[in-house]
């Protein structure tokens, strides 16, 4: 009995911090998509190629070798 309410509090702290992470990792998480859709905007044609060139080179290390 003494055990389960020493144990309450600190499992009571825990899902609170838990919480907080949480919804600190959401709001990060939002504000770098923010920041990420406005440069994609901004730079469409650079981030074309940057993307084109990633996904070559992603094909020349995953092709068959003979």
């Amino acid at each position: 009995m003494k055990m389960e309410k020493e144990i309450e509090p600190t499992v009571s702290e825990a899902k609170n911090r838990l919480r907080d992470l949480q919804e600190q990792f959401g709001t990060k998480a939002k504000e770098a998509s923010r920041v990420t859709d406005e440069f994609v905007h901004e730079n469409t044609w650079t981030t074309i190629a940057v993307v084109a060139v990633i996904g070559c080179l992603i094909g020349f290390f995953l092709r068959p070798r003979d």
